[in-house]
């Protein structure tokens, strides 16, 4: 998958995963369950395209001569991205923790915000716009719809 549509599929999860966190906050009725499979799904989707993010940028991660100034703020946005999918997977999963007052879910919270700020601040200093030329071609569709 290019770059470009990894970024761009990155920036569309964590806007969906935020969009219905958000929703998730006033929906507590059972009709509503589609708003936490919805926020379930975009949050472990998070998973195989970091993992392919990270599969693309490993070789300069591991050399710190390779490292650029944004690159600490890359590892940053890293330990955030685990440390929401963490929080939720372990929250959804029944554990409990409280630090500095704030319950697991809180902390989730805390986390997602973080996230979906640096992904927007990257975005809007650094996207570039898709091309067609990006999405075209079978492999392409086959690995998008892969992950």
């Amino acid at each position: 998958m290019s770059a470009r549509v990894t970024d761009w599929s990155l920036a569309l999860v964590v806007a969906v995963a935020f969009g219905s966190g958000l929703l998730s906050l006033v929906s507590g009725r059972p009709e509503d369950w589609w708003v936490f499979v919805l926020h379930g799904v975009a949050g472990l989707w998070l998973l195989p395209l970091t993992t392919w993010k990270l599969w693309r940028v490993w070789p300069r991660l591991i050399r710190p001569a390779a490292w650029d100034r944004r690159t600490p703020l890359g590892v940053v946005a890293l330990l955030v991205v685990l440390l929401t999918l963490g929080s939720g997977i372990w929250w959804a999963s029944g554990g409990e923790l409280v630090l500095a007052g704030y319950n697991l879910l809180n902390w989730h919270i805390i986390f997602g915000v973080l996230l979906t700020a640096a992904v927007s601040a990257h975005m809007v200093a650094r996207a570039r716009p898709l091309a067609r030329r990006h999405l075209r071609g079978r492999r392409q569709a086959l690995r998008w719809g892969g992950l």
